[in-house]
């Protein structure tokens, strides 16, 4: 059993956005590439639908995509499902690829993916009358080609998001919502992937998934079922791995400070767990940052400020309180680590390891009348630790800190008349690149709605990187990010959130997909490790992880 976050669950890829149901569709569906599960190789992307990797044109604008054809033995085919003729699941055809990424344009995470990507997909999405978007198949061959807007070096891995996974548009249609037998195309998936949800045993807060069995693939070996299941309370979730209930799960907080020793030397307390349980650390494609809002005049007009705010912001008290010092590490620099950046770099120069107050006071000496600063958070108890570590820091500087409490302030940041000027917000990889995390700060970037920051220099720069093709180096242009950001300051990186993992002795194959999580086609069960019987007549495992993946 796996508790998945408590959160609205989708099991369409299109719709996929959060990490819960990333992880889910991630195990009932495939993309045309993915990340290699091949631990020497893990920032490979291989194919996974396709034949053979992409051919690109030489001006980078134009790719070919080959399928394997349905007379290839390793060929991927779709579950069997009513929804077919006869019930009989078939092969994968490059039409499937075309009317799977279109349908991204009625979903509004989706459409965000390919937003100013493929040739005439923006004025596409936004009114369907309009010529369709340069993606020609040809389901015979099996290939697909799109002609992109521009050179794009992380385009192949946005191609590894589980929300490009390839879906039968005739399930699509057929499971509408329209009664019981029909339910909606979210709640009864139907794809590729190395298991298929079996309807029987799941409901909306247990999803069981079984080996998939008339995939095209030749190896089909691992868990034949796994549970996974929304279990909110963290107590609970140790309870039952302590009880051999749980397969893994993921502590945190006070939790994790009670079972882990500490965090620079990881191990566990003796007696509180199964005894060889195994603990792992990762470092997830995340990162917390401060942003200010640019369009508010006085920090619009006043990079000093900016600046000042970004130097005395008290990372260590922060990530002590807030985060623990278990479950993050200070960010010196917007790439998290194992995407371009790495621990211990603080090329920010306004943001530094520890805060630097005198370097800060003297960017705003002179001035005699205490600054208002309104600083937008949630409507919680950790939020009120939030605000008095950053009224501390920011009162030696005369800044009046005044919060505002909102559990619903990122919906307000935008409407007309807003007064916040300052937020939180944790950005998310949805590819593994490191323009992901640079193109939200673009004059069309996603947080450009949120803070009005444009600066032409620094989108040529992005531009740059973009078109750079992937075999050559991009430190100098990642750097060069780096520091236009740090000079003017729209953000300042808090930390890098840490993701902790607890298994039981006898599950081995344990690897992570960079997006969708923990890979459960993967997973292995060892009897013999676990001196547990049941284990030994049955290939299943009921899998814990926190609330998220």
């Amino acid at each position: 059993m796996l508790p998945l976050k408590n959160e609205t669950i989708t099991l369409d890829p299109a719709g996929a956005s959060n990490a819960a149901s990333r992880q889910l569709v991630g195990q009932l569906y495939e993309t045309l590439l993915d990340w290699s599960t091949d631990e020497m190789h893990l920032q490979d992307l291989v194919p996974e639908l396709l034949a053979r990797q992409p051919l690109w044109s030489a001006d980078g604008r134009d790719v070919h995509f080959q399928l394997r054809l349905p007379s290839d033995p390793q060929a991927p085919r779709f579950s069997s499902d009513r929804c077919f003729a006869r019930g009989v699941g078939r092969s994968i055809v490059a039409s499937d690829v075309r009317n799977s990424w279109q349908r991204l344009a009625d979903h509004p995470q989706g459409r965000a993916l390919l937003r100013g990507r493929i040739e005439g997909w923006d004025a596409w999405a936004d009114d369907h009358t309009r010529p369709a978007p340069q993606i020609i198949v040809d389901d015979a061959a099996g290939t697909v080609d799109i002609q992109l807007t521009r050179p794009q070096r992380d385009f192949e891995s946005l191609l590894a998001n589980p929300q490009l996974a390839v879906v039968p548009a005739e399930c699509v249609r057929h499971y509408d919502g329209s009664g019981p037998d029909r339910p909606a195309f979210r709640n009864h998936p139907v794809g590729s992937g190395p298991f298929r949800l079996d309807h029987a045993h799941s409901t909306p807060r247990i999803f069981t998934l079984l080996r998939a069995e008339d995939r095209g693939l030749a190896v089909r070996a691992g868990l034949a079922t796994v549970t996974l299941s929304i279990v909110a309370a963290a107590n609970t979730r140790l309870l039952q791995f302590q009880a051999g209930d749980l397969a893994l799960f993921y502590p945190e907080g006070e939790q994790l400070q009670r079972l882990v020793t500490s965090p620079t030397q990881p191990t566990l307390r003796p007696g509180l767990v199964p005894e060889h349980s195994q603990l792992r650390r990762f470092s997830e494609p995340k990162v917390n940052v401060l942003l200010f809002v640019m369009k508010d005049p006085g920090l619009a007009t006043d990079p000093d400020l900016r600046r000042a705010l970004s130097l005395a912001f008290d990372g260590p008290r922060y990530n002590n309180i807030i985060r623990t010092i278990y479950a993050g590490q200070a960010a010196g620099r917007l790439l998290p680590p194992g995407i371009g950046g790495s621990h211990g770099e603080f090329i920010h120069p306004f943001a530094p390891a520890i805060p630097d107050l005198p370097r800060a006071q003297a960017l705003l000496r002179g001035r005699s009348e205490r600054i208002p600063l309104r600083y937008a958070t949630t409507a919680t108890a950790l939020a009120d630790s939030e605000i008095a570590i950053l009224r501390n820091a920011y009162a030696p500087l005369g800044v009046e800190l005044q919060a505002i409490r909102d559990n619903n302030y990122f919906s307000r940041i935008t409407q007309k008349g807003s007064s916040i000027q300052a937020f939180s917000v944790l950005i998310e990889a949805d590819h593994f690149d490191p323009l992901t995390f640079f193109e939200n700060f673009t004059c069309e970037g996603a947080l450009h709605p949120f803070i009005q920051y444009c600066d032409r220099d620094y989108d040529s720069l992005v531009e740059q990187l973009s078109a750079t093709p992937p075999a050559v180096d991009t430190k100098s242009l990642i750097l060069a990010l780096e520091r236009r950001l740090g000079e003017t300051t729209p953000m300042r990186p808090i930390e890098y959130p840490v993701l902790w993992q607890l298994s039981q002795p006898w599950l081995t194959g344990i690897l992570r997909h960079p997006i969708s999580g923990l890979r459960i086609e993967r997973l292995r069960v060892e009897p013999s490790l676990s001196g547990r019987e049941r284990f030994e007549a049955v290939n299943h495992a009921s899998i814990g992880a926190k609330d998220e993946f």
